[in-house]
C-alpha cells in the first residue's frame, strides 16, 4: 500500500481538508502496514530491523543463495577466500579467489580449458621400441609388449619389472665366443669360451690363480734367462766395461773428486782445491778473417770470446764447432782478440 497523507486544507478550518474520521482512519492503515511488515500486525518485532543503506552488523541470519544477490564482498570477510595445491614433492601454493590458477602440462601433458571444465591429455601415448637391427615398433599405452627371450635367454616378469636372464647359451650364438692370446714372436692361439687357458711361468716366473684374478710373481730369475742381464760403461776414451745384474758397479772419484752412495743414489762432489783454468789464446783481427783456430775441441758454450776487452755474445756473435771459431763479422784489423777455452 502506498503511504496515505491526511489532508489538511489550505488553511486552518477552512472545510476543505480530511474530517476527523477520514484522517484517522488514514492514519491507522498506514501503522497497520508498519505493524505488519515489522511485527506480526499487532506487535512489533522486538528483533534488529535491517535498514536499506545503514552499516549494520547481523548475526544468526540465513539469506538465500537463489533469490539474493551478494557482491563485492572483499576476501579479508570470507572464512576461507583460498584453496591450497600441493604437488607429490608437498610443495604448496595458495591462490585466492580473484586471482588466476594456471594449470600448465609437462612434458608429455596438454592443458585445455573449456567452459569450466579442464582437460588434461598425454601427448604421446605409446613407446617405440628399437632393436639392434634399427627395427622398430610402436606399443600405444593399453596394448600389450611381448618380451620373448632367444636361445639362452628366459624373461621373467614380476609386478612392474621385467627380468632377463641367460643360460646355456652356446659358443655358436655369440659374435664374439673366445679370445685370441699373442706371444712376443707373434704366434697366436685362440682359446673358446668353456676352453682352459693354462697360463705357466717359465724360469723364475710362479703363476697362481685364486677367484677371477691371475697373480704373476718373478723369484731367482738367473740372468742367462734374461734379453738384457746387464749394462755397459764407455768413458771418454770409449774403453767399456759391462756390470752383469747382481754384480757390484763402484764409482770412485779421482783426484779431488768424492762419491757418496744414499739410498739409490749417487752423489759425485767436487773438492775445493780444484781450480778450473781456462786455455787462453790470442790473435789479431785484419778485418776480414771470420775463421780461427782453437787450441783444442769444444762447443760454443765451452767458449768465451772479447774483442778489444768487449764480451762478445754466444751464437749471436760467434759459434764454435770442434776446433773451429767463427765469428759473425770479421774482428776489425788490429783488434785484439782473447779466446777463453773452458
Amino acid at each position: 500500500m502506498a503511504k496515505q497523507a491526511i489532508d489538511r486544507g489550505t488553511v486552518a478550518n477552512d472545510g476543505t481538508g480530511d474530517n476527523l474520521r477520514d484522517g484517522a482512519s488514514k492514519i491507522n492503515d498506514n501503522f497497520d502496514e508498519i505493524y505488519t511488515l515489522l511485527g506480526d500486525g499487532t506487535t512489533l518485532t522486538s528483533d534488529d530491523v535491517v535498514l536499506r543503506t545503514a552499516s549494520q552488523t547481523l548475526t544468526t541470519k540465513t539469506i538465500s543463495g537463489s533469490s539474493n544477490t551478494l557482491t563485492n564482498i572483499a576476501n579479508s570477510s570470507l572464512t576461507n577466500s583460498s584453496i591450497t595445491l600441493v604437488d607429490d614433492s608437498s610443495t604448496s601454493a595458495t591462490i585466492s579467489l580473484g586471482e588466476t590458477l594456471a594449470i600448465t602440462g609437462g612434458t608429455g601433458v596438454d592443458t585445455t580449458v573449456s567452459g569450466d571444465s579442464i582437460s588434461i591429455g598425454l601427448t604421446n601415448s605409446g613407446i617405440t621400441v628399437v632393436d639392434d637391427s634399427s627395427t622398430s615398433a610402436t606399443i600405444s599405452l593399453g596394448e600389450t609388449l611381448s618380451i620373448t627371450g632367444g636361445t639362452g635367454v628366459d624373461t621373467t616378469i614380476s609386478g612392474d619389472g621385467v627380468s632377463i636372464s641367460v643360460s646355456n647359451i652356446p659358443n655358436s650364438a655369440l659374435t664374439n665366443s673366445g679370445v685370441t692370446v699373442v706371444d712376443d714372436s707373434s704366434t697366436s692361439a685362440t682359446i673358446s669360451l668353456g676352453e682352459t687357458l693354462s697360463i705357466t711361468g717359465g724360469t723364475g716366473i710362479d703363476t697362481a690363480v685364486s677367484g677371477d684374478g691371475v697373480s704373476i710373481s718373478v723369484s731367482n730369475i738367473p740372468n742367462s734367462a734374461l734379453t738384457n742381464s746387464g749394462i755397459t760403461l764407455v768413458d771418454e776414451s770409449s774403453s767399456t766395461t759391462t756390470i752383469s745384474l747382481g754384480e757390484s758397479l763402484k764409482i770412485t772419484g779421482g783426484s779431488g773428486i768424492d762419491t757418496t752412495i744414499s739410498g739409490d743414489g749417487v752423489s759425485v762432489a767436487v773438492d775445493s782445491t780444484i781450480a778450473l783454468k781456462p786455455a787462453t789464446t790470442t790473435a789479431t783481427g785484419d778485418g776480414s778473417t771470420l775463421v780461427f783456430t782453437l787450441a783444442s775441441s769444444g762447443t760454443t758454450d765451452s767458449v768465451i770470446v772479447f774483442v778489444n776487452g768487449t764480451f762478445q755474445v754466444p751464437t749471436t756473435d760467434y759459434t764454435v764447432s770442434g776446433t773451429t771459431l767463427t765469428f759473425t763479422s770479421p774482428p776489425a784489423g788490429s783488434a785484439a782478440i782473447v779466446i777463453k777455452e773452458f
